[in-house]
């Protein structure tokens, strides 16, 4: 399970397929990037992010790069596409975090937005509590600056 769901989509819809990395495990709405090698895998807490997953779970065998060539298809995010993630955060999210950036923390498989510590910037949290229920928790976000506009940088 991802921890993370979209609650917005793009219109239109731009899937694109990429050969799955060794190993990779990805859940519906995981975030995406293509690694340095060129092959799909789930997001890092610090890489930038491509897209979301969009198929059934799945895990690529071991040697999926050079052999089964297993591909995986996502949706590609640009920065205002359009598309709003929903997810559950490391701590209460305040009015203060309205805006603020925070990147991704994983924990078996499961995302979840850390925003505890320092960020890089991988999310723009816009809005907390979105069911009215007082669980503050639950926050939605964009893709601060997706991997296609990460020109040149480390």
């Amino acid at each position: 399970m991802s921890g993370i769901r979209v609650v917005q989509e793009p219109n239109p819809y731009n899937y694109q397929s990429c050969i799955l990395a060794n190993s990779a495990h990805l859940d519906p709405d995981d975030p995406v990037y293509i690694d340095s090698s060129g092959f799909l895998n789930k997001a890092t807490t610090s890489s930038k992010v491509q897209g979301y997953y969009v198929g059934a779970s799945v895990t690529a065998t071991s040697d999926n790069q050079t052999v089964a060539l297993q591909e995986g298809t996502y949706q590609p995010v640009m920065a205002g596409g359009g598309t709003v993630f929903e997810g559950t955060a490391d701590q209460a999210c305040t009015q203060t975090d309205i805006g603020a950036y925070a990147d991704f923390a994983i924990n078996t498989n499961a995302f979840t937005i850390n925003l505890a510590a320092g960020a890089s910037g991988q999310v723009e949290i816009i809005d907390f509590d979105p069911n009215n229920d007082g669980t503050t928790t639950l926050v939605r976000f964009v893709i601060a600056e997706p991997q296609a506009l990460a020109f040149a940088q480390a």
